[in-house]
């Protein structure tokens, strides 16, 4: 009998639950995945026979039965497990972020560019002492050598500077630890912890959605929580065997949204510089590929300088120019340019 399966949730209870722990406000299945294991919102996991997991919630991996009913898993292709998609947020009204304007979806998209900043709120600090906790104790479901301080960045969707300024982590890489006792007490000790982690993480982003950041900002930070447990989850995955139905699939749309928000970059970039120069010719535009090679023409149509990798060449192309026409002064107008086009890549870069 699977040990995982000793703890499965008896008949009627978490597993047939329809809503997110926290009352009758929650929002459909249908929309929110909640986990078995722990009644919480933003599963990772579905298994064969339809119940669905937070990865951090199961004990230890790989597993063949279903640590809620205890049902075997067919040795098949498509007996794995399936990864679920991102969740969108939802506040406490059960309201997603589905149906946003398009004040709020810019504002979202804004988001998605930085990286946040500020002072921590206590449930945050919270939050992050119990991942600290947990990755100290080798029971999440990582990687060896998996760098602490990379995690929580991911997590937190902050910087490392802002990170080291509240905890004093160094730098911890992960252990996986390998005398776990497989007891069902031990196995209800390991849930239970993490139903506490579940339970922070809750009241984490409801606390940023109620914060001057904002709900846009909150449903940023959702998505990258999802998005670090499921990409850990996935080399977790193949290193110890563990079968996933959607592992090449989720790595190809985890691509394509790199690829947006790429682009979501380089269009805000784009924005920018036609509010700082907007006399410019329309072809003054920033590639993805080379987001610090900016290019401008001179009004009188003289010459061209240019900052970034061709800046030398182009300043050299200017001032010939100038000379072989006889205008007074070519230095000084390539000079100018220089002055501009510097004076625009630092806003510009101070922005992204």
């Amino acid at each position: 009998m699977n040990i995982d399966g000793a703890m499965a949730a008896p008949s009627g209870g978490v597993a047939g639950s329809g809503q997110a722990r926290g009352g009758g406000g929650a929002p459909d299945r249908a929309v929110v995945s909640v986990c078995d294991l722990c009644n919480m919102r933003r599963a990772d996991l579905r298994g064969p026979c339809g119940h669905k997991y937070h990865a951090r919630c199961i004990y230890a991996m790989p597993i063949t039965r279903c640590p809620v009913c205890d049902q075997a898993f067919p040795n098949t292709n498509d007996g794995g497990l399936l990864i679920l998609p991102v969740e969108p947020f939802s506040d406490a009204g059960g309201a997603t972020g589905e149906s946003e304007d398009d004040s709020r979806t810019g504002a979202r998209e804004g988001a998605e560019t930085q990286t946040r900043t500020g002072r921590w709120h206590s449930f945050e600090t919270m939050y992050a002492q119990r991942i600290v906790a947990d990755f100290d104790a080798g029971t999440l479901p990582l990687c060896e050598g998996t760098k602490l301080g990379n995690l929580l960045c991911n997590i937190l969707n902050c910087s490392p500077s802002r990170l080291s300024k509240k905890l004093k982590i160094g730098k911890k890489c992960f252990q996986q630890r390998e005398d776990r006792p497989m007891t069902p007490e031990h196995i209800a000790r390991h849930r239970e912890a993490q139903k506490r982690l579940s339970d922070l993480e809750e009241m984490f982003l409801m606390a940023e959605s109620r914060a001057n950041r904002g709900m846009a900002n909150a449903e940023t930070l959702s998505e990258c929580i999802q998005k670090e447990w499921r990409e850990r989850l996935v080399e977790h995955a193949l290193a110890v065997n563990q079968r996933l139905k959607n592992a090449w699939d989720w790595n190809s749309s985890r691509k394509r949204a790199e690829r947006k928000r790429a682009e979501l970059s380089t269009n805000a970039l784009n924005k920018l510089l036609s509010t700082i120069t907007p006399n410019q010719s329309s072809d003054s535009t920033v590639n993805h590929l080379a987001p610090l090679f900016l290019t401008n023409h001179n009004a009188d149509g003289g010459g061209a300088a240019g900052s970034g990798v061709g800046a030398a060449g182009a300043a050299g192309a200017a001032a010939g120019a100038g000379a072989a026409a006889g205008g007074g002064g070519p230095a000084a107008g390539v000079n100018d340019a220089q002055q501009m086009q510097n004076a625009v890549l630092a806003q510009a870069m101070a922005h992204v």
